[in-house]
């Protein structure tokens, strides 16, 4: 749940994207003003590293900072090339090449090649961190190559024809700085938690040991223009306490907040006047887990009993305000 204030720099409403995306990238504005976005969080960002990170809250960062060959995009989702221009499966399944944007860019300058997305892999795959398990037991060590500078091929341990639905989990990340900021056999992990390394639509230049930082747009980023109202600038305040990220935003020290509220912070926000609250739907889902291996558990007749007199729409409506639905699909017995 969000709470955006609306601020007078910022013309309109300002709305942030489902996966905690910011606008994605960059809008032509006017050298005298700029669009700039103050958030609170719950989440302390202790690395830019796309690659250790396996908190949901910290997709922030691998979101702006970093491009994967696929992408999801959209409300509800959808699967999008990204980095990628073309993607082609082998008749089994087994092979998947990517043909590579010939406009995408790092963030200092240099073009996004075949032998990066074979580095980002091989890196995953080696650091057995963040998204690591996905891939896992998907693709081994060696088994991306570059076929030229703008083609990679993954060839994958058994076919798979859904590869392309975890991509967006590989951040791609600049071969040339990375490895050459490597100490240690460490696949620069030191100089990554302070330093970014990506092709994304935002530009980390500022990070205190709090984590907190500041981030730019990338003006050269593959998709060039975002619209009106995208965000020149965003500022990121970690604040432990939800309390104290809600009285931050209706003070006006923040202009929007990221994390979860009770319905008493909601309700007082909705009523603050010049705030607007956005929701939007998340994959989040909420099960309550019993023991069927001990009575009375144990007896399926319990359980179905119990999953209709539970009282969903107390929880739901009452309880929770409508900030929850019930999931339509039979339930686990």
């Amino acid at each position: 749940m969000l709470g955006i204030r609306r601020s007078s720099n910022m013309g309109r409403l300002i709305l942030i994207l489902a996966g905690l995306m910011l606008c994605l990238a960059s809008a032509r504005a006017s050298p005298e003003e700029k669009r700039r976005l103050v958030l609170g969080t719950a989440t302390s960002f202790a690395t830019f590293d796309p690659h250790v990170i396996d908190d949901p809250a910290q997709n922030l960062i691998r979101l702006n900072f970093y491009d994967g060959l696929t992408r999801w995009a959209g409300s509800p989702p959808r699967l999008q090339l990204w980095l990628a221009e073309r993607h082609d499966i082998s008749p089994d399944g087994q092979v998947h090449t990517f043909a590579l944007r010939p406009n995408a860019r790092f963030h200092d300058g240099t073009p996004v090649r075949a032998i990066d997305v074979v580095y980002s892999m091989e890196r995953l795959l080696a650091l057995k961190l963040g998204p690591y398990r996905l891939f896992s037991d998907v693709i081994a060590p060696g088994g991306a190559r570059a076929i030229n500078e703008r083609t990679v091929a993954f060839n994958l341990v058994r076919p798979m024809r859904g590869f392309d639905t975890l991509l967006p989990e590989l951040a791609i990340v600049n071969r040339a700085l990375v490895s050459t900021n490597e100490k240690n056999n460490d696949w620069g992990q030191e100089w990554l938690q302070r330093n970014s390394a990506g092709s994304g639509s935002y530009i980390p230049f500022r990070r205190d040991r709090e984590g907190a930082f500041l981030a730019s747009r990338f003006q050269e980023h593959f998709i060039a223009d975002w619209g009106p109202n995208a965000i020149d600038e965003f500022e990121v305040h970690p604040l432990a306490d939800p309390a104290e990220r809600v009285a931050a935003l209706l003070s006006g020290k923040l202009n929007g907040i990221v994390g979860h509220m009770t319905v008493q912070q909601l309700d007082e926000v909705r009523g603050a006047a010049g705030f607007h609250v956005v929701e939007q739907p998340t994959l989040r889902l909420v099960r309550g887990v019993l023991h069927n291996k001990r009575n009375p558990t144990a007896n399926i007749d319990f359980r179905r009993a119990l999953a209709h007199v539970f009282d969903y729409d107390g929880l739901t409506r009452g309880l929770l305000s409508g900030t929850m639905v019930r999931n339509g699909s039979p339930p686990q017995l």
